[in-house]
């Protein structure tokens, strides 16, 4: 399962800066399967990488046994209910949050024990089915982002390159890109913004099936978000194709989504090129849909899509970075 949602996700709720070089590190660990180097430099650049974050991953397990409270903290949020209602905003960004609730209008069953949803707005759980019949449950829940993570202080990070440093047999090349890198992870900190602390009103989507359980599915978006982006999911395996989901505001009656012929790796992979620019339309119902798309997962999310109303006229037009 593969999620698109906007700026934080339930798995990793942290400053920009701190999910781009979480996104960088586990890129450079090799996390791409099946995805070829461009060249042998870009095969020698990826392996140094590699080995340079397992040369951090050593030196700051070493350094957290001598100062456990150097260890960066994330602390998901917790699963609770609360009976007020969202935010106007959120309300009025969903038109099923507006209606009266119905008895299929319930928490599915299981997802009360999943850790990290924040505090649900328990009057507010909605059912909804998107135009092909895949049934959903439209969440939404209360987080306080600031407090889920504790950045390392200064002297912790100073701590970790001396380590990195002294790292006996190891090249002085693995050591000087492993300091290089742990120099950016400091400048991410410092150039991060501080998180709002103030509660933030968060949506969740999950396939529903015939029983009422969930089924897949995630989200974890701002309501603000959402409103100019839509939250998406995909879903599938590689060689069968997936299954995308989205949620979108009020006021969108179609989407048109197209995906790339050709995938791009990023700057020292080989792109991917399927045998053309796929361009689907599908219909929005009750602020859902769902499309099969004849790609892996996590190339099942469109570059560009263009939002209509009833009437066809344009929305929003909307395009992803590559």
């Amino acid at each position: 399962m593969v999620a698109r949602s906007p700026a934080v996700a339930l798995s990793c709720i942290a400053t920009l800066g701190l999910i781009g070089v979480a996104a960088a590190r586990a890129h450079a660990q090799g996390m791409s399967p099946g995805y070829e180097p461009k060249n042998p430099a870009a095969a020698k650049h990826l392996k140094l990488q590699s080995d340079a974050f397992a040369l951090i991953n050593r030196a700051d397990r070493r350094l957290y046994k001598r100062r456990p409270w150097c260890r960066p903290r994330f602390i998901p949020p917790t699963s609770t209910t609360t009976t007020d209602a969202p935010q106007p905003a959120t309300l009025n960004l969903i038109a099923a949050l507006r209606r009266p609730a119905t008895p299929e209008d319930v928490l599915p069953t299981g997802l009360g024990e999943v850790p990290g949803l924040g505090e649900v707005y328990a009057d507010y759980t909605r059912s909804a089915t998107a135009a092909n019949g895949q049934r959903f449950s439209i969440i939404v829940s209360r987080i306080r982002v600031g407090d889920t993570y504790r950045t390392p202080s200064a002297s912790c990070r100073d701590a970790e390159a001396t380590a990195i440093n002294h790292t006996k047999h190891t090249p002085a090349a693995v050591r000087s890109a492993a300091l290089r890198i742990q120099r950016q992870i400091r400048r991410g900190e410092a150039r991060a913004k501080p998180p709002r602390r103030e509660p933030q009103d968060i949506l969740f989507f999950f396939i529903l099936d015939d029983l009422g359980y969930a089924n897949g599915g995630g989200g974890g978006g701002e309501s603000r978000y959402l409103a100019t982006h839509g939250g998406f999911v995909s879903i599938g395996g590689r060689g069968k194709g997936s299954t995308l989901n989205g949620l979108l505001p009020d006021g969108v009656a179609t989407v048109e989504l197209v995906f790339p012929k050709v995938v791009s790796r990023g700057r020292y992979y080989k792109p991917t090129i399927y045998p053309r620019t796929l361009r689907r339309t599908v219909r929005v119902q009750q602020n859902v849909v769902s499309l099969r798309v004849s790609r892996p997962p996590e190339d099942a999310f469109p570059r560009r899509m263009v939002w209509r109303s009833a009437s066809g006229a344009v929305v929003r037009r909307i395009g992803f970075p590559r």
